[in-house]
Protein backbone atom coordinates (compact mmCIF):
# COMPACT_ATOMS: atom_id res chain seq x y z
CA UNK A 1 0.00 0.00 0.00
CA UNK A 2 1.35 3.48 -0.99
CA UNK A 3 0.23 6.77 1.69
CA UNK A 4 0.42 10.01 -0.66
CA UNK A 5 -0.01 13.68 0.49
CA UNK A 6 -1.82 15.65 -2.37
CA UNK A 7 -1.71 19.27 -2.67
CA UNK A 8 -2.00 21.84 -5.22
CA UNK A 9 0.73 23.49 -6.87
CA UNK A 10 0.46 27.38 -5.98
CA UNK A 11 2.47 28.62 -9.16
CA UNK A 12 -0.70 27.24 -11.13
CA UNK A 13 -3.32 29.78 -9.19
CA UNK A 14 -6.02 29.91 -12.09
CA UNK A 15 -6.10 26.33 -12.94
CA UNK A 16 -6.20 25.59 -9.12
CA UNK A 17 -9.40 27.66 -8.43
CA UNK A 18 -11.20 26.45 -11.39
CA UNK A 19 -10.65 23.10 -10.28
CA UNK A 20 -11.27 23.61 -6.03
CA UNK A 21 -14.61 25.50 -7.23
CA UNK A 22 -15.63 22.01 -9.18
CA UNK A 23 -14.81 20.39 -6.18
CA UNK A 24 -16.05 22.29 -3.82
CA UNK A 25 -19.88 22.28 -5.54
CA UNK A 26 -19.92 18.70 -6.39
CA UNK A 27 -17.72 15.99 -4.64
CA UNK A 28 -17.91 13.75 -8.11
CA UNK A 29 -15.32 15.78 -9.14
CA UNK A 30 -13.20 15.41 -5.78
CA UNK A 31 -13.11 11.71 -6.47
CA UNK A 32 -12.63 12.13 -9.93
CA UNK A 33 -9.59 14.17 -9.40
CA UNK A 34 -8.25 11.83 -6.88
CA UNK A 35 -8.99 8.36 -9.19
CA UNK A 36 -7.08 10.02 -11.92
CA UNK A 37 -3.83 10.17 -10.02
CA UNK A 38 -4.03 6.15 -10.22
CA UNK A 39 -2.21 4.56 -13.24
CA UNK A 40 -4.73 3.30 -15.69
CA UNK A 41 -5.62 -0.52 -15.58
CA UNK A 42 -9.39 -1.77 -16.55
CA UNK A 43 -8.96 -4.71 -14.15
CA UNK A 44 -8.45 -2.68 -11.41
CA UNK A 45 -11.15 -1.95 -8.49
CA UNK A 46 -11.45 1.71 -7.40
CA UNK A 47 -9.62 0.63 -4.28
CA UNK A 48 -8.58 3.30 -2.79
CA UNK A 49 -9.35 5.97 0.06
CA UNK A 50 -8.61 9.78 0.52
CA UNK A 51 -9.27 12.02 3.03
CA UNK A 52 -9.43 16.03 2.48
CA UNK A 53 -7.60 18.38 5.17
CA UNK A 54 -8.35 22.06 5.50
CA UNK A 55 -5.66 23.67 6.99
CA UNK A 56 -4.16 27.05 6.03
CA UNK A 57 -5.35 28.48 3.05
CA UNK A 58 -5.55 25.39 0.86
CA UNK A 59 -6.87 21.85 1.31
CA UNK A 60 -4.74 18.98 1.01
CA UNK A 61 -5.33 15.32 0.34
CA UNK A 62 -3.55 12.19 2.51
CA UNK A 63 -4.32 9.03 0.01
CA UNK A 64 -4.03 5.40 0.48
CA UNK A 65 -3.94 3.20 -2.58
CA UNK A 66 -2.67 -0.43 -4.01
CA UNK A 67 -1.32 1.82 -6.73
CA UNK A 68 1.56 4.29 -6.65
CA UNK A 69 -0.12 7.37 -7.92
CA UNK A 70 1.48 8.94 -11.06
CA UNK A 71 0.76 12.92 -11.52
CA UNK A 72 -0.55 14.04 -14.85
CA UNK A 73 -1.84 17.37 -14.70
CA UNK A 74 0.73 20.62 -13.82
CA UNK A 75 -2.10 21.67 -10.72
CA UNK A 76 -1.04 18.76 -8.16
CA UNK A 77 1.92 17.26 -6.63
CA UNK A 78 1.93 14.49 -5.00
CA UNK A 79 5.09 12.85 -2.31
CA UNK A 80 3.79 8.93 -1.74
CA UNK A 81 5.62 6.23 0.68
CA UNK A 82 5.12 2.40 1.41
CA UNK A 83 2.74 2.46 3.85
CA UNK A 84 3.87 -0.92 6.35
CA UNK A 85 2.73 -0.15 9.38
CA UNK A 86 4.34 -1.59 12.23
CA UNK A 87 1.89 -2.09 16.05
CA UNK A 88 2.11 -4.31 18.12
CA UNK A 89 -1.13 -5.57 20.40
CA UNK A 90 -1.43 -3.05 23.06
CA UNK A 91 -0.11 -0.16 22.06
CA UNK A 92 -2.24 3.23 22.04
CA UNK A 93 -2.93 5.54 19.20
CA UNK A 94 -3.85 8.62 18.80
CA UNK A 95 -6.53 8.44 15.45
CA UNK A 96 -8.50 10.82 13.37
CA UNK A 97 -11.77 9.49 11.16
CA UNK A 98 -13.66 11.35 8.44
CA UNK A 99 -16.76 8.64 8.88
CA UNK A 100 -19.64 7.91 6.84
CA UNK A 101 -21.71 5.97 9.99
CA UNK A 102 -24.96 4.31 8.61
CA UNK A 103 -27.53 1.99 10.87
CA UNK A 104 -30.23 0.13 9.30
CA UNK A 105 -33.53 0.77 10.40
CA UNK A 106 -35.98 -2.54 10.57
CA UNK A 107 -38.43 -2.81 7.99
CA UNK A 108 -41.37 -4.65 7.28
CA UNK A 109 -40.84 -8.60 5.94
CA UNK A 110 -42.83 -7.64 2.52
CA UNK A 111 -40.46 -4.51 1.57
CA UNK A 112 -37.02 -6.38 0.55
CA UNK A 113 -34.84 -3.20 0.05
CA UNK A 114 -33.20 -1.94 3.10
CA UNK A 115 -33.04 1.24 4.23
CA UNK A 116 -30.10 3.27 5.71
CA UNK A 117 -29.87 6.16 7.62
CA UNK A 118 -26.28 7.79 8.24
CA UNK A 119 -25.37 8.91 12.06
CA UNK A 120 -24.71 12.43 13.30
CA UNK A 121 -25.28 12.37 17.00
CA UNK A 122 -22.12 11.75 19.09
CA UNK A 123 -23.85 9.18 21.34
CA UNK A 124 -24.69 7.13 18.08
CA UNK A 125 -21.14 7.84 16.41
CA UNK A 126 -19.52 6.93 20.19
CA UNK A 127 -21.57 3.53 19.89
CA UNK A 128 -20.77 2.73 16.42
CA UNK A 129 -17.17 2.98 16.48
CA UNK A 130 -17.31 0.64 19.66
CA UNK A 131 -18.83 -1.57 17.26
CA UNK A 132 -16.38 -1.38 14.96
CA UNK A 133 -13.65 -1.89 17.08
CA UNK A 134 -15.19 -4.86 18.48
CA UNK A 135 -14.49 -6.20 15.10
CA UNK A 136 -11.57 -4.55 13.64
CA UNK A 137 -9.20 -4.97 16.49
CA UNK A 138 -9.58 -1.86 18.53
CA UNK A 139 -10.72 -0.38 21.63
CA UNK A 140 -11.84 2.93 21.91
CA UNK A 141 -10.92 5.28 24.91
CA UNK A 142 -14.88 6.35 25.28
CA UNK A 143 -13.99 9.95 26.94
CA UNK A 144 -11.27 10.56 23.99
CA UNK A 145 -13.76 10.77 21.56
CA UNK A 146 -14.55 14.53 19.96
CA UNK A 147 -16.95 14.66 17.17
CA UNK A 148 -16.98 17.61 14.68
CA UNK A 149 -18.15 18.92 11.80
CA UNK A 150 -20.66 16.83 11.27
CA UNK A 151 -22.57 17.38 7.45
CA UNK A 152 -24.44 16.12 4.74
CA UNK A 153 -22.90 15.91 1.17
CA UNK A 154 -24.55 15.71 -2.15
CA UNK A 155 -22.51 13.89 -5.13
CA UNK A 156 -24.01 14.56 -8.59
CA UNK A 157 -22.56 12.37 -11.42
CA UNK A 158 -22.96 14.27 -14.66
CA UNK A 159 -25.73 12.82 -17.02
CA UNK A 160 -27.34 11.02 -14.16
CA UNK A 161 -30.65 12.36 -12.75
CA UNK A 162 -30.37 10.98 -9.49
CA UNK A 163 -28.44 12.63 -6.71
CA UNK A 164 -26.22 10.67 -4.11
CA UNK A 165 -26.47 12.03 -0.56
CA UNK A 166 -24.31 11.13 2.48
CA UNK A 167 -23.33 11.93 6.09
CA UNK A 168 -20.04 12.45 7.62
CA UNK A 169 -18.73 13.08 10.74
CA UNK A 170 -14.85 13.62 12.07
CA UNK A 171 -13.56 11.57 15.14
CA UNK A 172 -10.94 11.81 16.52
CA UNK A 173 -9.78 10.34 20.12
CA UNK A 174 -7.49 7.78 21.63
CA UNK A 175 -7.84 3.85 21.02
CA UNK A 176 -5.82 1.06 21.76
CA UNK A 177 -5.16 -2.05 19.68
CA UNK A 178 -6.47 -5.28 20.84
CA UNK A 179 -5.55 -7.29 17.67
CA UNK A 180 -2.57 -5.53 15.75
CA UNK A 181 -2.88 -8.19 12.10
CA UNK A 182 -6.55 -7.34 12.56
CA UNK A 183 -6.57 -3.72 12.70
CA UNK A 184 -3.91 -3.53 10.17
CA UNK A 185 -5.94 -5.54 7.90
CA UNK A 186 -9.25 -4.39 8.26
CA UNK A 187 -8.86 -0.99 9.73
CA UNK A 188 -6.46 0.95 8.45
CA UNK A 189 -5.89 -0.45 5.08
CA UNK A 190 -9.62 -0.98 4.69
CA UNK A 191 -11.09 2.06 6.45
CA UNK A 192 -14.46 2.54 8.27
CA UNK A 193 -18.07 2.75 7.23
CA UNK A 194 -18.82 3.68 3.49
CA UNK A 195 -18.35 6.27 1.14
CA UNK A 196 -14.90 5.50 0.92
CA UNK A 197 -14.76 6.74 -2.58
CA UNK A 198 -15.95 10.23 -1.46
CA UNK A 199 -13.80 10.97 1.31
CA UNK A 200 -14.62 8.73 4.43
CA UNK A 201 -12.83 5.74 5.72
CA UNK A 202 -9.68 6.51 6.00
CA UNK A 203 -8.24 6.35 9.49
CA UNK A 204 -4.81 8.42 10.11
CA UNK A 205 -3.03 7.37 13.28
CA UNK A 206 -0.19 8.21 15.64
CA UNK A 207 1.38 7.37 18.73
CA UNK A 208 -0.44 8.55 21.37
Amino acid sequence: MYLSKVEFVRSRWQRMVEVLSQVDKNLFYEHQMIWDLLPKDETAKRNFMYRRTDEGDLPFYYLLSEREPEVKVDYLNCSSRLYEPTLSTGDSLQFSLRANAVKTLQRPKEIKQRKRVGLLKSDELHDWLLTQGEKGGFQLQSESLVVENTQIHEVIKPGDPNRRTFTSADLRGILQVTDAEVFIREVLFKGLGRSKAFGCGLMLIRRA
